[in-house]
């Protein structure tokens, strides 16, 4: 539900910040255009330990359908310091690391409104791959314990499909430059990677297989689209 509170309200910021468009103003949003786009899922890119998102390729095949591709990042990189607090005791900071990468596809109808807001509904899937590592903080001399592939910071190792239903808007700022926001909701299905601890020369690995789950996913995707 917040999610759909944050779409409603940029929907309502975008609608609301330009609503006197110039007499001559003409969005590129027709058929045979072409534009480049920059991904941001949500607002968790403002932070600097993670980046989630990806860059695509958007064509108009007619006046008001479009189809959309794209490759899909997720970098995520955070330091567990050591921080016991008892001079002179040292150590080795930990981490917790995740990397995604992945394609998608979709295929957008848009509904005209005026000269700079073109609101859309659609149907996209995406296939991606992840893996996580984290390392403990520990005293000097003592061997870390590495853990790679189990669940972390809500991402799951393995390989993920999603099919989902899209709507979204795009809101032209100029007529080359736009800034968009898309809900989406959809099921997604996820293969688990093999799971592995090692603690100094030893390691140990829980073999996941073909366990699968399924679930239902719903996010918010920002994004800056430049048109030709």
């Amino acid at each position: 539900m917040k999610k759909i509170a944050l779409f409603a309200v940029i929907l309502m910021l975008f609608a609301t910040s330009f609503s006197v468009a110039q007499d001559d103003f003409k969005a590129i949003n027709k058929a045979g255009t072409k534009a480049l786009l920059f991904h941001f899922d949500g607002l968790g890119w403002l932070g600097a330990e993670a980046f989630n998102g990806g860059i695509g390729f958007k064509y108009m095949t007619s006046n008001n359908f479009a189809i959309r591709g794209g490759l899909l990042f997720v970098m995520l990189d955070r330091t567990i310091p050591w921080n016991v607090g008892i001079p002179p005791v040292t150590g080795t900071d930990g981490s917790q690391s995740v990397f995604g990468f992945g394609v998608e596809a979709a295929g957008l109808y848009y509904i005209s409104l005026g000269e700079r807001l073109f609101p859309y509904v659609g149907l996209g899937a995406n296939f991606a791959t992840f893996s996580t590592e984290e390392k403990n903080a520990v005293p000097t001399g003592t061997d870390q314990t590495v853990q790679k592939n189990f669940t972390l910071l809500g991402y799951n190792a393995g390989s993920v499909f999603g099919v989902a239903f899209l709507a979204g808007f795009d809101f032209f700022l100029w007529e080359e430059l736009s800034l968009g926001a898309e809900y989406q909701i959809g099921l997604e299905v996820t293969s688990y990677a093999d799971q592995t601890i090692t603690v100094g020369p030893l390691t140990v690995t829980n073999k996941v297989g073909s366990l699968m789950s399924v679930g239902i996913r719903s996010t918010v995707i920002l994004t800056l689209g430049l048109h030709f």
